[in-house]
């Protein structure tokens, strides 16, 4: 029997691909450097808080993506939590906004169930022929291969591909597990465009989270002003800055979330790259939220669109 594909990353593309390609008969083996499934699906617990600590929620814009999101209302896994956010300067809009139950890592769970997941496994270099060599010193061959990682950490592992800019806005999170009631509005959500914060939380109000706990996402401009700062002296930055969302009471406790790739600023045209055969001896494919357009649903339609240009190629 032949090698499966390989998948490289366990993220939204990376799932959803290694899904369709195990749906359409082909071996598949996905390669994780870290120890869980999702990426930016990622939800956290202090106690008995719970926190979604990187995407707060999903949104639909194609039949593609409605349908996934039809079986996921179905199955119980996700529910509307609001249609916009009603605080100055946005407004509801009348678009659903999607939370999952228990947390967005349960939706990574979802689509990680039924596949090989090798945990753990971080590729450090890809070489013709499809070699994935990795960190413990082994390697295994594949008939083709998908990277999905962030444009930057792709790049690094194929250095000459055509790759778009790897420009990504970092992100500085930090989760407040409160003994007291948060300030944040109904329906539990702030989308701000200025001041130190981007998006607001409180994951109780949210409905995923038992007791009062507040997710902070810095802005842009604020994780790249403080990136560099050790994690103490971030957390006492933002939280002071936090007081008016806290009702100004200190946390029962704080911690912080680093997301250093949290969002491209630079896309490429299309939902999927395909390297040139001649130079790698083998299918190499490219997707994720960089490829497209961004967002789960942007990550989502480019491991559908990869899985598709490998099976034509296989």
């Amino acid at each position: 029997m032949s090698e499966p594909v390989a998948v490289v990353g366990a993220g939204v593309a990376g799932l959803l691909a290694a899904r369709r390609l195990q749906h359409a008969g082909q071996g598949v083996v996905v390669l994780e450097a870290g120890d869980r499934a999702g990426g930016r699906l990622a939800t956290a617990r202090i106690g008995a808080a719970v926190f979604d600590t990187g995407a707060q929620f999903v949104t639909v814009r194609s039949e593609p993506f409605r349908l996934l999101m039809t079986g996921w209302l179905h199955d119980g896994l996700a529910y509307e939590w609001c249609r916009g956010f009603d605080q100055p300067p946005v407004q509801p809009d009348g678009h659903p906004r999607y939370a999952a139950t228990g947390g967005m890592a349960n939706l990574a769970a979802a689509m990680a169930a039924g596949l090989d997941v090798r945990y753990r496994s971080r590729v450090t270099a890809i070489t013709p022929g499809g070699r994935i060599h990795l960190d413990d010193g082994s390697y295994r061959d594949a008939p083709a291969v998908l990277l999905t990682p962030p444009a930057p950490l792709s790049r690094a592992l194929l250095p000459d591909a055509p790759l778009p800019d790897p420009l990504f806005e970092p992100t500085l999170a930090v989760l407040a597990q409160l003994d007291h009631p948060s300030g944040v509005p109904e329906p539990g959500g702030v989308q701000l465009d200025a001041g130190p914060f981007s998006f607001i939380a409180d994951n109780q109000r949210k409905g995923i989270s038992p007791v009062p706990a507040v997710t902070l996402h810095a802005s842009s401009a604020r994780s790249i002003e403080l990136w560099d700062e050790p994690d103490d002296r971030v957390l006492a930055t933002l939280l002071e800055q936090a007081r008016p969302w806290l009702n100004h009471q200190a946390p029962a406790r704080a911690e912080l979330r680093r997301w250093r790739y949290a969002r491209p600023t630079a896309l490429h045209p299309e939902r999927v790259l395909l390297a040139d055969y001649a130079t790698y001896g083998t299918p190499i494919a490219f997707a994720g939220d960089a490829f497209g357009e961004p967002r789960v649903e942007g990550a989502a339609r480019s491991g559908w669109a990869a899985a598709d240009a490998l099976l034509r190629v296989l």
